[in-house]
């Protein structure tokens, strides 16, 4: 009887024990929140063990690294589109208004005349017609001149300051009388008719009838005496008489 009731005793012990250490895991792993248990099954006795695991503070956040350095620059991308144009800006404001311009005064005089010569060696001076202009730092001068010519032939040259202004007709060698001709008088082709700028040569050594067209010449910059001179064609026995004269010079900037 006691043999008996002691193995009772034993078995009683051994159920108690099997069957509070579950419950009294499950009460830990349930109520502890800052503990995770882990657990290993021994493979030849198979008894399971469990170890607690406590979750520490998280520490304070650490310095930060030193910098790496600068990678290689990558492959520049294709150009994309031009975009569309901008509106427009507004208009600046006006400039300063620029210095008026000036143009030199054209000068006139005219000679009744009538003055006859028959030199046809040189030019004469028989009182002009004459004016006074101011020749710019061009050095360029629009000339006009005409005249009424009667009697024979003759030819009429401009001076400035007593001097023969050069790029007159020149190198015929006198077949119009004196070199450095402005324009030619042809009476004896048509008497009484007026000549004048610029000079051609077709009906002898002439100007162009009617209305005078106008002439460059170059004279040195500064004040001038412009003159009108006469000549003789020296074609025959007679005199070149001229009348009605008229002298224009325009300074050209």
């Amino acid at each position: 009887m006691r043999r008996s009731t002691g193995i009772a005793a034993i078995a009683a012990a051994v159920c108690f024990a099997l069957v509070a250490t579950p419950a009294a895991a499950a009460t830990t792993t349930k109520t502890t929140k800052t503990t995770k248990a882990k657990c290993k099954v021994d493979k030849r006795t198979h008894k399971r063990t469990c170890v607690r695991v406590v979750r520490g503070p998280k520490g304070p956040k650490g310095d930060p690294g030193a910098r790496g350095e600068k990678g290689e620059q990558g492959e520049r991308g294709e150009t994309g589109p031009v975009g569309p144009a901008g509106p427009a800006g507004p208009a600046g404001p006006a400039g300063p208004p620029g210095a008026s311009g000036s143009t030199a005064a054209s000068v006139s005089a005219t000679l009744a005349g009538p003055v006859t010569t028959t030199n046809d060696m040189a030019f004469e001076a028989k009182g002009g017609p004459s004016v006074v202009a101011t020749v710019p730092a061009s050095g360029l001068i629009l000339v006009t001149a005409s005249a009424v010519g009667d009697d024979d032939d003759g030819v009429v040259s401009l001076f400035a300051d007593g001097v023969q202004v050069p790029g007159q007709l020149a190198g015929l060698g006198g077949a119009c009388g004196p070199d450095g001709a402005l324009f030619g008088t042809v009476p004896s082709y048509a008497p009484g008719v007026r000549w004048g700028t610029p000079m051609v040569l077709g009906i002898g050594c002439s100007g162009v009838t009617g209305a005078p067209g106008q002439v460059v010449l170059s004279v040195a910059p500064g004040a001038h005496t412009f003159e009108l001179r006469y000549a003789y064609c020296g074609c025959g026995s007679s005199q070149a008489t001229f009348s009605d004269v008229r002298l224009t010079i325009t300074p050209l900037p």
